[in-house]
């Protein structure tokens, strides 16, 4: 029969050491993931404000075209009252 008086000081000692290094291990493998997903998040965000800059020039230009367009339109109509 094995009481606790007869475990070493040096396997409790040792135990705990390995705790402690199986921790600092996780810690490092969480702080390694949390920056792995905040670079990932970043990464969506920068694709994200492209796509948004891409879309607003697009309406932009559009909006432009269709004005000109327009303009043409009313003048070549106020042209045509004209003559």
């Amino acid at each position: 029969m094995i009481t606790t008086a007869t475990v070493p000081t040096v396997t409790l000692r040792s135990l705990s050491q390995g705790y402690d290094q199986t921790c600092a291990t996780r810690h490092g493998e969480y702080r390694r993931n949390a920056r792995g997903s905040l670079l990932f998040v970043l990464l969506v965000l920068l694709i994200a404000g492209a796509v948004a800059v891409i879309a607003v020039s697009r309406a932009q230009r559009r909006r432009q075209y269709l004005l000109a367009n327009a303009e043409d339109a009313a003048y070549a109509n106020r042209h045509d009252r004209l003559h």
